[in-house]
């Protein structure tokens, strides 16, 4: 079975001017569980878009000092981007795409074509 594809938040160019930020996230996002799950063998449960790491394997993974992975995760922590909770030797990131805002209507309304009856909306590009 493959996988499923990884969704960013919309407002992912924040992060733009601040490369390690947006490394640190990627890293999360990609790493984040698909489905409901357990850490250590059944003992810790894991739900979907959380995942389980240390500063040290996040460091050693994106090739980060673990002073700049911990600055770039409170930066992440600050904008909203993730939440973090402490457990021991191991820290869980929640990476969860919520998008809370409306999409705003469209100042034209739908075309229409020549061909089609009236009341009926056609796909444009």
């Amino acid at each position: 079975m493959a996988q499923p594809f990884t969704q960013f938040r919309k407002d992912i160019n924040r992060l733009y001017d601040r490369p390690r930020d947006l490394q640190v996230y990627v890293y999360l996002r990609n790493e984040a569980n698909y489905e409901d799950s357990f850490f250590k063998s059944g003992g810790f449960p894991v739900r979907k878009d959380e995942v389980v790491r240390s500063l040290k394997t996040i460091a050693k993974a994106t090739g980060l000092s673990e002073s700049s992975v911990r600055n770039a995760i409170c930066n992440l922590k600050n904008a909203g981007f993730i939440t973090k909770s402490a457990h021991g030797k191991f820290s869980l990131f929640s990476t969860a795409c919520e998008f809370t805002g409306k999409r705003k209507p469209t100042k034209y309304p739908p075309r229409y074509l020549p061909d089609s009856p009236p009341g009926k909306y056609n796909n444009i590009r």
